[in-house]
C-alpha cells in the first residue's frame, strides 16, 4: 500500500505532467502572470478558440492547478 507521501507524490507529478502540454504550459503562465483574468480576456491573450480554452482550463482546474470564481457574472480563473 503506498504511504500518503508517495500518493501526493504521484498526484504533484500528474499534475505537472499536465503541463508538458504546450498550450497549457502557455494558459497557465499566463495565469500565474496575470490571476484573476476572465474567460474572454484568455481568448484574446492567447487567440486560441473558446472551446479550446475552455477544454484546457476544466482539465487545468479538475487537477488542482487552476481555481475559478465567479464574479460579477463573469469566471475568473487563478492560478
Amino acid at each position: 500500500m503506498k504511504s500518503e507521501r508517495e500518493a501526493r507524490n504521484m498526484g504533484k507529478q500528474k499534475r505537472m505532467a499536465l503541463l508538458l502540454h504546450p498550450f497549457r504550459r502557455e494558459l497557465y503562465q499566463v495565469l500565474c502572470s496575470n490571476p484573476g483574468t476572465y474567460l474572454l480576456e484568455l481568448v484574446d491573450i492567447l487567440e486560441s478558440p473558446l472551446g479550446t480554452l475552455t477544454w484546457h482550463l476544466r482539465i487545468l482546474e479538475r487537477e488542482g492547478l487552476v481555481k475559478s470564481i465567479k464574479y460579477a457574472g463573469k469566471r475568473l480563473y487563478y492560478p
